[in-house]
């Protein structure tokens, strides 16, 4: 399994900070250590807030950008799952660009987006039988590597996002169906008035009590 960490440079220190273990904030398009952000701001000499103020304004910011910023991770992650799994150093602007348009349903022919994380989690399941098609191309001559071999899955997968929706859908109502049938179980069964009777407890069974009495 590809561990991919999403690193950003903190604007104030100029340290690294990961984006999905540290607390951190997203403000005016630049990352800062949430520490980093409240000192700065409190150092600034025309600053007004209280550290109290200052703390509470930056954990508004965190809840204002929470969606922004979880939007921002999932992609950073299927680009470089990408770059890993096809091997690819660079990638073409275009190529980023004409994901962009995916995820926000502009790509030509699209009736509507692909969130990063559907594309994403599509493209892992999906990836046994890409490659499968891929190596019955190879056979063919039709040899694919890198960027050129991701254009094509990518295209495939377009074509298979219904069905995965459909799929999705499924899998919600089983487990809907699931949940439903443990809670029916467990209303069923009062686990309060079950109790040890002690009288009757296994922990005072006696071998020798069963032999005497036969």
């Amino acid at each position: 399994m590809i561990n991919i960490s999403i690193t950003r440079k903190c604007k104030c220190c100029k340290e690294y900070l990961d984006i999905e273990k540290d607390n951190f904030v997203y403000y005016k398009k630049r990352y800062y250590h949430f520490d980093c952000a409240v000192n700065e701001t409190l150092d600034r000499k025309n600053n007004k807030l209280s550290k109290e103020q200052c703390v509470n304004k930056f954990l508004d910011i965190q809840k204002e950008n929470q969606k922004e910023v979880e939007f921002k991770i999932i992609k950073d992650k299927l680009f470089r799952w990408l770059h890993n799994t096809y091997n690819t150093v660079v990638l073409p602007k275009t190529f980023y660009v004409k994901m962009n348009d995916i995820f926000i349903g502009k790509y030509i022919g699209m009736s509507k987006g692909i969130p990063p994380e559907d594309l994403f989690d599509m493209w892992k399941r999906k990836k046994s039988e890409l490659d499968r098609i891929n190596a019955f191309n190879n056979k063919k001559g039709k040899v694919l590597i890198g960027g050129a071999r991701i254009q094509y899955d990518l295209a495939i997968l377009l074509s298979k996002y219904d069905s995965y929706l459909k799929w999705k859908e499924q899998q919600k109502i089983i487990e809907q169906e699931r949940q439903q049938i443990k809670a029916d179980f467990e209303n069923k069964i009062n686990f309060n008035k079950i109790y040890i009777n002690k009288e009757n407890d296994d922990s005072s069974f006696n071998i020798s009590d069963i032999l005497d009495e036969i």
